[in-house]
């Protein structure tokens, strides 16, 4: 759906570019700007669609944020495309042009979208002086009247679904549901590969009384894996925000370890849950915090691990990484990191241990070319595949150390 607003707003954008600054000759060709415009799609994962998930009566205005975002984010990529196509006397004309919001809101037919769309692009730009840089980051935009916007920050840090993930959850209906929903996406997930779910939101007793809960208990061969779920609200850009998170995280842990050593002492605990067979089948029962964000991948407290979705992925699909041309966007190369059908106990309990992330670069060799100006060498790094891709034990050299 966001995708078929693209053209049309680039375009209009093109438009009043053209009449903001009437010497400025039209592009050519607006495939490249349409291109790139097309990979700020590519930053929509699972959290945003859960997220609209969650906002169920109200999903219209989910996607109206995500649209206005990324209206932005467009606007601006054509005003530095149009510019980067005139002569030099015309480019000093487009030194601070605007992005002329109702360029943006014409786009829309509907009146109510319409109204949306003012309500979410004032929430999505910055009042100015803001109150911390901070703000800045998470809201790259600044608002000049109710009329025009301009970037900060040249605009793109990466992180425009992040902005619109914060202005949903902050306060409202939305962030109560989140938690839930990400417990049944991760509970589904991993029922439908080769795990087996043996409980979900399991109460823990010990002489009569809760000591915590579980949110899932899985099973696969001869692990279990005792989880907790950590939905983190917004993006950790400022000290509160992540000594916030950092706090869930770390309760989270608890939880788990405590539900982990209660499980170890007490196996008959699984077979009033599960059976006597399945608990003799186990062999290890280990801890994890499976959290929406990526700051805490490979983090541990305690002694449990944190992993985000990726590790998620890992465990239930397999994960590869696709080496593509710059150029062509075709893939030229694919490493499997991570084969569904090669999961064993032994290989799970590893992964948990080291992001997939750092796996990434591993098989990877350091060289250097040496370019010569004047009487200085520079040694410049060259990273170059190797032929022969690491085994996760070769690699596991390079993991980062457990933390208590």
């Amino acid at each position: 759906m966001l995708r078929s607003f693209q053209n049309p707003l680039i375009f209009a954008a093109i438009d009043q570019i053209l009449v903001d600054v009437p010497n400025a000759s039209p592009p050519d060709d607006v495939a490249p700007l349409i291109k790139s415009a097309s990979r700020l799609l590519g930053a929509i994962d699972a959290e945003d669609d859960l997220l609209y998930g969650a906002a169920k009566d109200i999903a219209p205005d989910v996607t109206t944020y995500y649209f206005a975002a990324l209206s932005l984010q467009w606007y601006s990529a054509a005003v530095d495309f149009v510019e980067k196509k005139q002569k030099p006397g015309v480019r000093k004309k487009f030194a601070q042009l605007p992005i002329t919001l109702h360029a943006i809101v014409n786009c829309l037919i509907d009146d109510k979208a319409r109204s949306l769309t003012v309500s979410a692009l004032n929430r999505l730009t910055s009042d100015l002086p803001a109150r911390s840089h901070f703000d800045l980051l998470k809201k790259p935009f600044g608002r000049s009247g109710t009329l025009h916007a301009f970037p900060l920050l040249l605009g793109d840090n990466g992180l425009w679904n992040v902005s619109v993930r914060e202005e949903l959850i902050t306060g409202g209906r939305i962030g109560k549901d989140l938690g839930k929903i990400w417990e049944e996406f991760y509970a589904k997930s991993f029922s439908d590969s080769d795990w087996t779910v043996l409980g979900e939101g399991v109460r823990l007793k010990e002489k009569g009384e809760v000591i915590t809960d579980v949110d899932l208990l899985l099973l696969r061969e001869d692990l279990l894996l005792v989880v907790q779920i950590k939905a983190l609200t917004g993006s950790g850009a400022t000290q509160y925000d992540h000594w916030k998170n950092r706090k869930i995280i770390e309760w989270g842990c608890e939880q788990a370890r405590i539900a982990t050593e209660h499980l170890r002492r007490n196996p008959h605990t699984i077979t009033s849950i599960a059976s006597k067979s399945v608990t003799e089948r186990i062999k290890h029962i280990e801890p994890v915090v499976f959290t929406n964000g990526t700051l805490f991948d490979g983090w541990t407290h305690r002694g449990v691990t944190v992993a985000g979705n990726t590790v998620r992925n890992s465990l239930t699909e397999g994960s590869s990484i696709d080496y593509t041309d710059s150029k062509t966007d075709k893939v030229i190369d694919t490493h499997i990191i991570v084969d569904k059908n090669e999961l064993t106990t032994e290989k799970i309990l590893w992964l948990l241990r080291n992001p997939v992330e750092l796996q990434a670069v591993a098989d990877e060799e350091l060289r250097f070319s040496s370019i010569k100006i004047g009487n200085r060498v520079f040694n410049v790094p060259d990273l170059e595949l190797s032929e022969k891709a690491m085994t996760f034990r070769e690699i596991d050299r390079f993991a980062i150390p457990r933390s208590t």
